[in-house]
């Protein structure tokens, strides 16, 4: 990274652009394996000090996104969600 990226919901940094990607991603819920109704594309940048992750998720009707829980660490199984497990 070339300085430190701004954590705003966007990824309009100039090193987003640039960062490793994944697009070609698969379900997990509901059809295990299956392909996903809309794009997401998920970038990678790393440094020594820093690991971070823009997700960019597309969704043809936004309104429709259910999203209610605030607390940290809460069930999501009623909510639009994605997972990022690290392997470490």
């Amino acid at each position: 990274m070339s300085r430190p990226i701004r954590l705003d919901g966007r990824l309009d940094d100039a090193d987003w652009s640039t960062a490793d990607s994944i697009a070609e991603l698969v379900q997990i819920e509901p059809v295990e394996g299956g392909v996903p109704g809309s794009r997401t594309v998920a970038r990678v940048l790393a440094s020594w000090d820093d690991l971070s992750f823009g997700i960019h998720a597309d969704d043809p009707d936004p309104s429709r996104i259910t999203a209610f829980a605030r607390a940290r660490d809460t069930d999501l199984a009623n909510e639009d969600h994605l997972n990022l497990a690290l392997d470490a």
